[in-house]
């Protein structure tokens, strides 16, 4: 195992973007990251431009290494790895590709232990994305983290096969859809065959979160996990807007205190 770190911005591909610290201190690269190496962006963009398989991919920083950056996906690929998403009011990952592109996806989102503005994977296109894994936006205890899972854009399409939670976030003040596991964007289709809860927290903690109009399938079950404080209202395992949201659940929904297992409006 060894940690690659970018050092330029440029293609994955390319020996001249990593170094790695396989030797016992980061030195250019002579084999690009494989299945048991952890790579950090390092604060530069990467385009990932062949299919990849690593044990982790990073934008928080370690020694020698920066925090931020990200990795671009402009095409059909396929990406194994857990995903870490760190505070860099940025992205891990942006999938920009359109349809009838397909990037698969196979590896967790743990959560980050984050302050604020953070995302997993930014679908700014509206390719279709198979995730499998599980999802949680993350772990938090500072003011307005707004922490997501998965972004899907207007008319994206994510089909997803594991479980989707809000995370936490302890910050005791009012807000909606602080941490979300998955936000929907207009017109888009989100299937997922799995549970999915609002995570633990004082406010503002939704599995999926929809402000407009999109398709929402669940094949699981749906629940509000019981808040932290007085100010859980907005903790929702489904948190629909005032749009023509069509949502079907197969399975059970429950809510505990301070929240809702399916919340509708604002």
């Amino acid at each position: 195992m060894a940690n690659y770190k970018a050092v330029a911005n440029g293609n994955w591909s390319a020996l001249a973007t990593w170094q790695d610290d396989s030797t016992g201190s980061f030195v250019a690269s002579t084999v690009l990251p494989g299945a048991a190496d952890v790579v950090y962006w390092n604060n530069f963009t990467v385009a990932i431009d062949q299919d990849v398989t690593v044990l982790q991919i990073r934008n928080d920083s370690t020694t020698g290494v920066t925090a931020g950056g990200g990795g671009t996906v402009s095409t059909s690929r396929t990406i194994n790895a857990d995903l870490y998403h760190f505070r860099t009011f940025g992205s891990l990952i942006i999938i920009s590709a359109t349809s009838p592109s397909v990037v698969n996806i196979n590896g967790n989102i743990p959560g980050t232990v984050a302050g604020s503005y953070s995302t997993a994977v930014n679908m700014t296109g509206n390719a279709t994305l198979n995730f499998v894994g599980n999802v949680c936006a993350g772990l938090v205890g500072g003011q307005s983290p707004n922490l997501i899972g998965i972004q899907v854009s207007t008319g994206g399409i994510l089909n997803l096969t594991g479980n989707v939670s809000g995370g936490t976030n302890t910050y005791a003040l009012f807000q909606v859809g602080t941490t979300k596991g998955i936000n929907a964007g207009s017109n888009s289709i989100i299937n997922v065959v799995g549970n999915v809860t609002s995570g633990i927290g004082t406010y503002g903690n939704v599995g999926i979160f929809n402000a407009t109009t999109a398709t929402i399938n669940i094949t699981g079950n749906v629940e509000n996990i019981a808040g932290l404080g007085a100010n859980t209202t907005a903790n929702a395992g489904v948190y629909l807007g005032d749009g023509a949201t069509l949502c079907s659940i197969i399975g059970n929904v429950t809510s505990n205190a301070g929240g809702h297992g399916v919340f509708y409006g604002f």
